[in-house]
């Protein structure tokens, strides 16, 4: 009896211990499971926090290219528009004129139309008219005329082909014809009441064909045309 009796306390220690060890092993099991599940959590937070990173990242990029987009936009500058003014050009002599239409850019100063308009004189009759400066102020406006400029050259400063809009027979006529000509274009466009001064180098004009004097224009008088 003594002996059945002991054999069953065996087998219930056995079977304790037996459920202990499978116990703690189950444990074991569990915070293995546990510790892989934390670091899979932790990996995928890992990778989340990665991923938000670089859309952070992609994100900023496409708003620094927008602003520089914008900036470039912003950046672009049109070209200038020229706006233009329709002027009357005078080509002949005392009340014999010819008229031709051009356009002048009317954002220029005073002095660079004067320049143009005389400019487009000479390109009418086929002379280089090549202006030194150009001095304007209440009474009127001077024009100061290179030395080398027609008419005081008419040989070298032909730049025409035959083809002018306006044609001159002599030496006389064309002196005439450039300082009637600008004198009436500028009075035309800036005022008739303006008065016109020429000089040559700042100085006198005097214009000769060997010994004859074809014209003199003094200094400090207006010019009053051929008619005059």
């Amino acid at each position: 009896m003594k002996k059945v009796v002991l054999a069953l306390v065996l087998i219930i220690i056995i079977g304790g211990i037996i459920f202990l060890v499978v116990q703690n092993n189950n444990k074991k099991e569990d915070l293995h499971v546990v510790e892989q599940n934390q670091t899979r959590l932790e990996e995928n937070s890992l990778q989340e926090n990665n991923a938000s990173t670089e859309n952070q990242i992609s994100n900023e990029n496409n708003l620094t290219g927008n602003v520089e987009n914008v900036t470039n936009i912003n950046n672009i500058s049109e070209d200038p528009v020229v706006i233009t003014d329709k002027a009357t050009i005078y080509i002949g002599t005392t009340s014999k004129f010819e008229t031709f239409e051009v356009d002048v850019d009317d954002t220029l100063s005073v002095e660079d139309r004067a320049k143009y308009l005389i400019k487009q004189v000479g390109d009418a009759i086929g002379y280089d008219i090549i202006v030194n400066e150009i001095f304007s102020g209440k009474g009127g406006m001077t024009v100061d005329l290179k030395a080398e400029s027609a008419p005081f050259n008419v040989t070298d400063t032909y730049v025409g082909d035959g083809e002018e809009k306006y044609h001159m027979n002599d030496i006389n006529e064309t002196v005439y014809t450039i300082f009637d000509s600008i004198k009436e274009t500028l009075q035309k466009y800036f005022g008739a009441t303006m008065d016109v001064w020429f000089t040559k180098e700042d100085e006198q004009i005097v214009i000769k064909d060997g010994d004859n004097i074809i014209l003199e224009i003094p200094q400090y008088e207006p010019y009053e045309g051929s008619g005059k």
